[in-house]
């Protein structure tokens, strides 16, 4: 492991992602899509999700995470939330 200066309880952390990876899981067949970015215009995550829905919508079992720093305005932030899927 590489120390990057940062106090992170590593224990809380694999916790919390396990508890939100279970929350995502609808089947025991759930693939889980994981995007790790900062959530800039740069990077796309509009259209990570916009793809993810698709596939969802298509029948595939996914469900995608999105982690990062968010700077991504809030225009943006809403077209993700009003695309209400499961999947995102």
């Amino acid at each position: 492991m590489i120390y990057n200066g940062r106090a992170v309880n590593f224990v809380e952390v694999q916790d919390e992602a396990i508890n939100i990876i279970k929350k995502l899981k609808r089947t025991e067949n759930t693939k889980i899509l994981l995007y790790v970015a900062r959530l800039t215009e740069q990077k796309r995550p509009l259209l990570h999700a916009k793809i993810c829905n698709n596939l969802y919508l298509k029948g595939h079992d996914i469900a995608l995470l999105m982690i990062g720093e968010a700077r991504y305005n809030g225009k943006k932030k809403k077209k993700i939330k009003e695309m209400n899927s499961e999947c995102v």
